[in-house]
């Protein structure tokens, strides 16, 4: 498809065409049902004006009460700053060329389906906003009549949104940066020792937290960047009991690493698999009192766990790994006393369910997230009154 098709759609068609356009357009089933979606839906002929738009592209228009927009072209109804100044208005000015609209109407036009997303700027002198759009487009033929059905949503707050969240992580972690190696340059005499390294383990929390609600926004956005390093799981395991050694002071809860475990090196990207363990630990942690000990193993062989039924149907199979049929496998698991409840053990991996309260709940969901779509894991659990909680990570030793 050629630049000039796309900068320069057909002559428009004139008014007693586009009303017999219309006329034939609303004899067609699609015009009743798409009139009350909550998805602004238009069509437009092959000159690319407006034939008809139900209610909610209607409303994204923000034309006057008493207008109809008939015979205009989409950016024109918009009120796109670039149509008003085109020799033949929405369409023909050099932008157009770079228009994701006019593409997706181009695509259409000839008989595909198209999707992409555009920037429309819309308002007078002194007045601009701007609108981030999505729009999906596919033909439509009828009545001997070929036309390009949109449907255009808006996305200006979601693309708001994502730029404000970035712009508050790096600032954000800069300062928890800062303020860690500030903490750390610090000296002091013996008695002050422990009010330091307290805050010290209060910044790498800090940024422990910050970081993980960056990786799991980036792992919904399918944006998560994966950096495979080899990986020895004693290290790393000694390295997620010692980020808890002062968060667990004056609580009575001890974690230690289970005597079952066993050594083994893997391929992973080493900061996620951390992140996951993390999540894993304070899972089991929280679910803990006074006097409690949590366990925190790893090795190539799952041990046995009392009470353990196999399967949950939840958090996936916990077959031996000689069964998978995937090849060796290497297991991180923590182990708490307390059983869950019932209905956390049908929820614990939905999205922001949580028995703390709300605001919470993306720990264990994120967890398996991360570990199944990026790490290429599986993720378990097992729950049982008298033999506690495990959560086990099952991730591959050889990885092409």
């Amino acid at each position: 498809m050629s630049v000039d098709y796309l900068a320069h759609p057909e002559k428009r068609h004139e008014a007693r065409r586009i009303g017999a356009e219309r006329a034939a357009l609303l004899q067609a089933p699609s015009a009743v049902v798409l009139e009350d979606f909550p998805v602004p839906v238009v069509f437009v002929n092959g000159a690319r004006q407006l034939v008809w738009a139900n209610r909610a592209a209607l409303a994204l228009f923000e034309l006057p009460a008493d207008s109809e927009p008939w015979g205009l072209r989409v950016g024109e109804a918009f009120g796109c700053v670039h149509a008003r100044g085109a020799p033949d208005g929405c369409g023909t000015a050099a932008h157009c060329a770079l228009c994701g609209a006019a593409h997706g109407m181009a695509h259409a036009l000839l008989g595909e389906v198209h999707e992409e997303d555009y920037l429309v700027m819309r308002g007078g002198t002194g007045k601009v906003e701007s609108l981030d759009l999505s729009v999906w487009s596919k033909p439509f033929e009828f009545a001997d009549s070929r036309f390009a059905v949109l449907t255009i949503s808006d996305i200006s707050a979601s693309r708001r949104r994502d730029a404000l969240e970035r712009v508050f992580y790096h600032d954000i972690l800069n300062t928890a940066h800062g303020l860690r190696g500030l903490i750390s340059t610090l000296s002091c005499g013996e008695g002050e020792r422990r009010r330091i390294d307290l805050a010290r383990s209060a910044a790498e929390h800090l940024v422990e937290e910050i970081e993980s609600q960056r990786s799991l926004q980036a792992a919904e956005d399918r944006s998560l960047t994966v950096d495979p390093v080899p990986v020895e799981a004693a290290e790393l395991a000694r390295t997620v009991i010692e980020f808890f050694r002062f968060p667990l002071e004056g609580k009575g809860i001890s974690l230690e690493v289970d005597p079952a475990s066993s050594p083994f090196v893997l391929l992973v990207d080493r900061s996620l698999l951390r992140r996951v363990l993390v999540n894993m630990v304070k899972n089991a942690i929280e679910a803990s009192t006074r006097g409690d000990r949590v366990l925190v193993g790893y090795g190539s062989r799952l041990p046995p766990f009392d009470g353990d039924p196999g399967s949950d149907g939840k958090g996936g199979s916990r077959v031996h790994p000689s069964d998978t049929g995937t090849g060796p496998s290497g297991f991180f698991w923590t182990v708490n006393r307390a059983p869950m409840e019932r209905t956390a053990r049908e929820r614990v991996f939905e999205r922001a369910f949580s028995t703390k309260g709300r605001g919470r709940g993306f720990g264990t969901y994120g967890m398996r997230l991360i570990a199944e779509r990026y790490l290429g894991g599986r993720v378990a659990f097992s729950s049982e009154e008298g033999s506690g909680t495990r959560f086990t990570v099952e991730l591959p030793l050889l990885r092409s």
